[in-house]
């Protein structure tokens, strides 16, 4: 025959873990939100600095965007470039209906689609943005700036720009 104390103790235990399971997964949502705002504050001051319409082409795609915190909360937005190495030898990109995709031919003339891989590290990163956001004052203190529309990079076919 069961204890019925032992019964309900687990039955406390399981949904105990439950709950924190769902705390810890609405601390991790709230922080996506938080961290989401204050980048969005920092991309803000950015677009002021330098309007969408002087952006070059290469802005939206080649752009990445960083978001950390260090020890005192304070949160560093970094908006950052890749300039990657030139195409290796024998690949080229392809227009497909489904978007750009890196090719190759094989032995036999015939086109292959590349689905995995990587040219290794980038040759250049460079930072066109920082700023940090103070979590209390909500203040964006820009610490680099670069204005996109001055930047030149080679041609995106001649360049492998990662996956």
């Amino acid at each position: 025959m069961r204890n019925p104390k032992i019964s309900a103790a687990r039955s406390a235990r399981a949904e105990y873990r439950q709950r924190l399971k769902r705390l810890e997964q609405e601390a991790i949502n709230i922080r996506d939100i938080y961290a989401q705002s204050l980048k969005e504050l920092a991309i803000d001051k950015f677009v002021k600095l330098h309007p969408q319409e002087n952006w070059p082409e290469w802005m939206e795609r080649r752009a990445q965007y960083k978001v950390q915190f260090d020890e005192l909360n304070i949160c560093k937005v970094s908006i950052t470039i890749r300039v990657d190495g030139p195409m290796p030898e024998g690949l080229f990109w392809r227009e497909t209906i489904r978007g750009r995709c890196l090719t190759c031919l094989d032995e036999n003339g015939e086109t292959r689609f590349i689905i995995a891989g990587g040219a290794g590290q980038p040759l250049e990163i460079i930072t066109v943005f920082e700023a940090y956001v103070d979590p209390e004052s909500l203040v964006v203190s820009v610490t680099i700036d670069r204005d996109p529309s001055e930047m030149i990079l080679p041609p995106p076919e001649f360049f492998y720009d990662g996956w």
